[in-house]
């Protein structure tokens, strides 16, 4: 008799996570602004609360977020949400939940917190502190971003320049101020939601799960260990690539080795190896110029993954063994090993396969660009 598999028909758990963390910064954002960019008086309130909150941290309260089986709002912070729309409304003239669905339908028709209760995710938790922004599912920590005081100027000063002006611009002056005002004040600001699901349960409506507690704070510790940092890579790779402009102002194309895919097309024609000229987007390719941005470098090692633009650190993808074996466990948890695939969650055997191993990877990577045409 042939095995029946399980078919999962939801969309793929990034796209899940991508709400959580939209409601999570929803809550904040809006707690903040409470009005359009254009507000004058809005945007003097971000900078006052950020001149306060820049000198001093805040601690505040975990907020514990109850989510209902439809994907709404049930109780934030223990109250029901129709109390706070209400009192949000007579404050602001606009209720801050609503009736916003913030698990959309998935293709049966049912919200996606079905799909966490029936895989047992019973809560997701974002927080952020001073040194990054963390994710937690079922109380276990995932690889989060780290940053510090000068990689969040770095990246400041690096949407700066792709803002740029004219048709060259890659962020526009109104989603740079946003971030410019936001990002310091989120830094800031310890802020940590606790967004619970509807646990698995009987007709009668009992629980069939053991509920899992919520973690402490100490989840945001995020340690590598001297037997991590001490042990070899397993592989290491070490590879630079250069842009080179075509000639007649074509645009640019990539070289490793010494050779350009131009060169591998002239090498490779009379074998019938069709290369592909991988040509560098022209927005970007203009407005690398006009920044006068030449190099971009990618590592990964025992405790994360770094992007640097001219030597400039970002914010960075931070992790541990602990972390990476959870996003693992996490993916196998929400994609059952037997399970059918949808085509568009086709890379989670592969991100679960390999997350455990990044840490014994040892990758750089540095791309050039030319300074001129």
């Amino acid at each position: 008799m042939r095995e029946r598999k399980t078919m999962v028909r939801r969309s793929p758990f990034r796209r899940g996570l991508a709400a959580t963390i939209a409601l999570a910064a929803s809550g904040a954002l809006v707690a903040c602004t409470g009005a359009s960019e254009t507000d004058d008086p809005v945007r003097t309130t971000l900078e006052d609360i950020a001149a306060v909150v820049g000198k001093t941290p805040l601690r505040l309260p975990a907020i514990p977020i109850d989510i209902d089986a439809e994907g709404r709002v049930a109780r934030i912070g223990g109250i029901p949400a129709s109390e706070v729309d209400a009192l949000w409304e007579r404050t602001t003239g606009s209720p801050l939940v609503g009736r916003i669905r913030f698990f959309n339908d998935d293709e049966d028709g049912r919200s996606y917190v079905s799909w966490f209760t029936e895989t047992n995710v019973q809560h997701i938790t974002v927080a952020t502190r001073t040194d990054g922004l963390f994710l937690l599912v079922n109380g276990q920590p995932l690889p989060h971003i780290a940053w510090d005081a000068q990689s969040l100027d770095n990246l400041l000063a690096l949407i700066d320049d792709l803002r740029g002006g004219g048709s060259d611009a890659l962020v526009s002056d109104a989603q740079y101020e946003a971030l410019a005002e936001f990002l310091p004040l989120l830094s800031s600001l310890n802020l940590r939601f606790d967004l619970r699901f509807p646990l698995q349960s009987d007709r009668a409506g009992r629980p069939t799960v053991d509920r899992i507690p919520l973690a402490s704070d100490r989840a945001f510790r995020l340690g590598v260990s001297d037997d991590e940092r001490t042990a070899p890579a397993l592989q290491t790779v070490d590879v630079e690539v250069e842009y080179r402009p075509l000639a007649g102002g074509g645009g640019w194309v990539p070289a490793i080795f010494e050779l350009s895919t131009v060169d591998l097309q002239t090498l490779l024609a009379p074998f019938g190896v069709d290369v592909p000229l991988m040509r560098m987007n022209e927005a970007w390719r203009r407005r690398l110029l006009a920044s006068s941005i030449q190099s971009t470098g990618l590592q990964i090692s025992e405790d994360g993954l770094y992007i640097s633009i001219d030597e400039r650190r970002l914010p960075h993808l931070a992790w541990n063994e602990a972390s990476l074996v959870n996003v693992s466990n996490a993916l196998a948890q929400l994609y059952p090993t037997r399970a059918e695939l949808p085509v568009e969650a086709a890379w989670v055997p592969i991100v679960r396969t390999t997350a455990p191993v990044l840490n014994d990877l040892a990758v750089s990577i540095m791309v050039r660009f030319p300074v001129a045409d």
